[in-house]
């Protein structure tokens, strides 16, 4: 889950970094790494910190999620700001920092993706076949109730047409337990699993019916993992995320596929 989401942080709301700077010059800790985990846990046991570093900026840390997100912190952990770094270069004018960082984190988070999606079992997804020649697989989170979601799925045979197959994994926006996960969870239980989730984004009454063993938890917590904060979440066979709806051609075209 993503830090904003878990700390309640707006932007309008965090520390100003001029506001920062006076403090990083008396604020020491003889081990930041450990202090700004500790100072951060102390808050939220749920964050998980995947490292932190030294930024651009004497006595400004680097600390980064697991959901991809970065905050910058004092060396003691006690004071934090989420935005860009910018840096002042005479050769190169304004350079952010944060987008650097962001652009190389998202390779390796892209390379663990599809790890993890190499370990997970294709028959716990909902799969919409590709028509003819499979050209490219990819996953999408999806909730049953939002809008791209369904508009999404009402265009699912012009995606398959273009040799597109399309695996579902379930992500209830409202979390867990919720009735998105109710629903969701219904098709996933349900004998036909395809039919089930088209009735559901046409808005459907579907009986509601939650089997012990249906992967939607496992589903919600992958794509916490993967950094998804919102449906549908596309993951490309190369490991990237795309937030949001593309329509077939659009998709096609961000995969290499060529429409006949």
């Amino acid at each position: 889950m993503g830090i904003r989401k878990m700390m309640g942080v707006k932007r309008g709301l965090v520390v100003g970094l001029m506001m920062l700077l006076p403090l990083l010059a008396v604020a020491q800790a003889q081990d930041p790494d450990a202090a700004i985990r500790a100072s951060f846990k102390k808050v939220n046991p749920q964050l998980v910190i995947e490292s932190v570093s030294s930024s651009e900026m004497p006595g400004l840390y680097v600390v980064e999620f697991d959901s991809g997100e970065l905050a910058y912190a004092s060396p003691d952990g006690k004071f934090f700001l989420i935005g860009n770094l910018f840096g002042v270069s005479a050769d190169q004018g304004f350079i952010n920092y944060t987008e650097r960082r962001h652009t190389a984190a998202e390779g390796k988070r892209a390379v663990k993706r599809n790890a993890e999606l190499a370990k997970l079992d294709p028959n716990s997804t909902i799969a919409f076949k590709a028509k003819g020649e499979t050209k490219a697989v990819i996953y999408v989170f999806t909730d049953v109730d939002c809008f791209y979601c369904q508009k999404f799925h009402s265009e699912m045979a012009g995606y398959n047409q273009l040799g597109i197959e399309v695996r579902y994994l379930a992500y209830p926006r409202a979390g867990i337990p919720s009735d998105a996960y109710n629903k969701l969870a219904t098709a996933w239980c349900a004998k036909d699993k395809q039919t089930t989730m088209t009735e559901l984004k046409r808005r459907k009454a579907v009986p509601i019916m939650v089997c012990k063993e249906n992967p939607v938890a496992d589903h919600y917590a992958l794509g916490e993992r993967f950094g998804v904060s919102g449906t549908p979440s596309l993951i490309l066979p190369d490991g990237r995320l795309v937030p949001g709806y593309l329509p077939p051609a659009d998709l096609a075209k961000e995969l290499g596929i060529t429409a006949k």
